[in-house]
């Protein structure tokens, strides 16, 4: 563990615009924090960072020589998207199409619709949180779902059968329920 009173390598770090910047190796304590505050930046949240020992030590203090404040570098979200990308449970996963994914990760708005759905996992409701992935498995985002994963199941499977008529542009996750994890908040 790092004791700043005697360790002459361990140096406050002011106020931190550049979360990208900075390398932090020191010990498992440090490097939580600082996960934590790269999150919270990338979701447009300042945190400050402190031993929580020091004396006089406050969070709304403004002596930057105690604590390390982390400026936000995202911009601040919505009460919905809040919610969708830290407090709901991801009650399943859409796997969604190649080009989809694409344009997902390509920062894109787009909704989901019905034809970029490849395939429905886990038991969900209309108006629920999904967990939005590439045939790879990787994570693109979390989305508000439209529909149940039974009824969605039934549309996907329907797809390539001519005899039954469906509505392949149906929304499934529209773009403003829709939360694109940013792969520089993975890191």
């Amino acid at each position: 563990m790092v004791d700043p009173a005697t360790d002459l390598n361990y140096c406050r770090l002011g106020t931190i615009s550049d979360m990208d910047s900075i390398v932090v190796s020191k010990s498992a304590g440090i490097v939580a924090k600082f996960n934590a505050a790269r999150l919270l930046s990338g979701f447009g949240i300042e945190m400050v960072v402190g031993t929580g020992n020091a004396e006089n030590e406050s969070p709304f203090m403004e002596n930057e020589g105690t604590v390390t404040r982390v400026k936000p570098r995202g911009q601040r979200l919505g009460q919905m998207k809040s919610w969708i990308a830290l407090a709901a449970a991801s009650k399943g996963e859409l796997e969604v199409s190649t080009f989809l994914a694409d344009n997902l990760r390509n920062g894109r708005a787009v909704s989901i619709l019905v034809i970029g759905v490849e395939n429905v996992r886990g038991l969900f409701s209309e108006g629920d949180v999904v967990t939005v992935i590439d045939a790879g498995g990787s994570i693109l985002g979390r989305g508000r779902c439209r529909i149940s994963s039974a009824r969605l199941s039934k549309l996907v499977g329907a797809l390539g059968n001519s005899d039954i008529s469906i509505n392949s542009r149906t929304e499934i996750v529209i773009r403003c329920d829709y939360f694109a994890l940013n792969p520089m908040l993975a890191k």
